[in-house]
């Protein structure tokens, strides 16, 4: 895998005195920040100054999705090296964990060990088995009922372990529920009745999207922490390492947050390509497009996204037949999705060569050289700030290069999307004024 975790030398100031923040009385703290700031990095050099003050504790990184989690992992084992953690026992004192694979095993750890969760309500649909969860169905935490029980055991006087040290990206897509339960512990646990936790919570409310999520202010409020920036309970991060300016323009018209704009990018990422807007008259038109781009540029990570399984499972079948009559080398394409395809640990990061299919939901928190969006007239595309969240996640996915693509044809709906998409980017460019066709290309037949 190729290296891109930045060194320490490469981080700014406001990085810097995220991670290095000292912990007040509330124990708990909060960066936010737009896409491509760095929260994720963050997340690392914080577990890491945990250790380098205390060897003996340790420090559990909470990431939003499987495939997040299995890309932080590889950030992982870089970061361990750095801090000269190379026997097993201490690799484990930085843990990369699924939120809901931590949450379950820190039930265990509450002396909930042997009841069943359908029968005692603890959280639906999911088993404990020997101290692991394995997630069943789309089940949801019975939130209520863990407060009432975690009371209980307080209240009986049992020896009842926190969690240490807490690090939460992608902190805006937990409930709200999560960060009173986390308050509660903090509580207990300044009594005297619990181990003394930490919490750092990185979020931007801008890419939410989750049924159950947090507001900022939310995350803020219940942790005691300042809703603005105070550069001590709550830092921001501003400038953005990722996106070109013409990829953080087009995003950005799309951002529920009107403090989220464009501007702090570094040194050179002012010259890019402008997003592409097109229609095709068929999907092998589309799959043509994003196979000539790949052998073109080798050495450059594609990431494909599509709305829906079946969707994605059909554009690999066209990808590979149109890659197979291709003359090697060829690119490999890679999927993932929840059920078959790759385990997320086996997906390949960094590395050109590599055509990474992925639900729209999978993207989060993840970037590519090259982003194609495709099937656009398959989305729910309106002007709801759920659309336009949506948008500014896939979007703010790509670094260099960014492909929205809808297809028109017999048995496809004529995408009102262009309406929508256009619309919204019409308004952005209107306010910063500018025209539409300075914000993205827009390629499609009337």
């Amino acid at each position: 895998m190729a290296t891109f975790f930045p060194q320490m030398e490469d981080l700014n100031d406001e990085q810097r005195a995220c991670f290095l923040q000292e912990l007040g009385e509330e124990r708990a703290l909060v960066t936010s920040g737009p896409p491509g700031t760095g929260k994720t990095v963050i997340v690392f050099y914080r577990a890491l100054k945990i250790l380098n003050m205390d060897r003996s504790t340790k420090a559990t990184i909470i990431m939003f999705n499987r495939v997040l989690q299995s890309l932080v992992e590889e950030f992982g084992d870089e970061i361990r090296e750095r801090a000269d953690l190379n026997t097993q026992k201490d690799k484990k004192k930085i843990q990369v964990k699924t939120f809901h694979v931590w949450l379950t095993g820190q039930l265990m750890h509450w002396t909930f060990k042997g009841f069943h969760p359908e029968k005692k309500g603890l959280f639906s649909r999911y088993e404990i088995v020997k101290g692991m969860s394995k997630e069943v169905g789309k089940g949801k935490f019975n939130w209520e009922s863990i407060r009432t029980r975690l009371s209980e055991e307080l209240k009986a006087g049992s020896k009842v372990r926190s969690w240490s040290h807490l690090i939460v990206d992608e902190g805006q897509d937990q409930p709200k529920a999560f960060y009173q339960l986390a308050r509660k512990v903090i509580r207990e646990a300044k009594k005297g009745n619990m181990e003394f936790p930490s919490l750092l919570v990185c979020a931007d409310e801008a890419q939410t999207i989750t049924e159950e999520n947090s507001t900022l202010e939310e995350i803020c409020s219940v942790l005691h922490c300042s809703i603005e920036p105070d550069g001590e309970t709550h830092h921001r991060l501003e400038e953005n390492f990722r996106n070109t300016l013409q990829i953080a323009r087009f995003a950005a018209a799309f951002s529920t947050d009107s403090s989220t704009d464009v501007a702090n990018l570094p040194d050179g990422r002012d010259k890019g390509e402008i997003p592409r807007v097109k229609r095709y008259d068929s999907l092998d038109d589309s799959v043509d497009s994003v196979v000539r781009y790949a052998l073109q540029n080798p050495n450059q990570t594609l990431g494909v996204f599509a709305p829906r399984i079946d969707l994605l499972k059909n554009y690999r079948q066209r990808l590979n037949d149109k890659l197979n009559r291709e003359k090697p080398p060829v690119p490999v394409v890679q999927i993932y999705y929840s059920g078959e395809g790759l385990s997320a640990e086996d997906l390949k990061w960094g590395e050109g060569g590599h055509i990474t299919l992925l639900t729209d939901k999978s993207s989060k928190g993840l970037e590519f050289d090259a982003v194609f969006v495709i099937q656009l007239e398959e989305r729910r595309v309106d002007a709801s700030a759920e659309f336009r969240k949506q948008m500014f996640v896939l979007l703010s996915r790509a670094r260099e290069i960014l492909n929205v693509h809808a297809i028109s044809n017999e048995g496809s709906p004529e995408p009102g999307a262009w309406t929508e998409i256009y619309g919204e980017t019409k308004k952005y460019a209107e306010k910063n004024e500018m025209k539409p066709e300075d914000i993205a290309v827009w390629e499609w037949k009337e």
